[in-house]
């Protein structure tokens, strides 16, 4: 678990390193006064689909946000809004997202399965990825269920040290296939 002031200060750095990185991550800081929320982090990524011919599996390519030129046909590509919150009930980071196809239409959650299938595999899959409201936003969106989340950072953290925050994304990134400079976000983490 992370308390709330050690989640805000690590999603402080991680922005801050986002920005020396480029990679494109926003902060959102709530007004408190307002409306009593933990400043959390936001990211929308256009990701290439490449469909197998014989399994229909999707396999990702990700490509920048802020592309301007498409050469192969829209339909190939969906757009991701990853969200990472922290949990008040649990103690954890969450990450919420939304894929989308280029046409707007939201993928579902069999399609998002089929998705991260080959990192989640067929068990339990309801237990891990489902679809909820969004904490902030009173919107559907996917999430990595954090019942676990907790236990399985404690076995982390006792063999490592090293950012919380980091860790967990480091483990719960590969699994939606979004793709983050992780290698570097640990150089920068070494130095501060």
């Amino acid at each position: 678990m992370i308390t709330e002031d050690d989640f805000t200060k690590e999603i402080n750095i991680f922005y801050a390193i986002s920005q020396k990185l480029n990679d494109q991550w926003q902060l959102h800081q709530p007004d408190k006064s307002s409306y009593p929320q933990t400043p959390w982090l936001s990211k929308r990524v256009i990701t290439k689909l490449q469909i197998e011919q014989t399994s229909q599996k999707f396999s990702p390519e990700v490509i920048p946000a802020d592309i301007c030129e498409i050469i192969t046909p829209l339909s190939k590509y969906i757009t991701g809004d990853y969200h990472i919150i922290y949990s008040h009930i649990y103690k954890v980071p969450m990450l919420f997202f939304n894929l989308s196809f280029s046409n707007g239409a939201k993928l579902k959650l069999d399609e998002v399965w089929e998705l991260t299938h080959d990192t989640i595999g067929d068990t339990d899959k309801w237990s891990f990825l489902t679809e909820d409201e969004h904490p902030i936003l009173s919107l559907p969106y996917f999430c990595l269920h954090p019942c676990n989340t907790g236990r399985f950072m404690e076995c982390l953290l006792d063999k490592t040290a090293g950012s919380y925050l980091l860790m967990w994304i480091s483990v719960v990134t590969p699994i939606i296939k979004l793709d983050i400079p992780l290698i570097e976000y640990y150089k920068y983490y070494q130095l501060s």
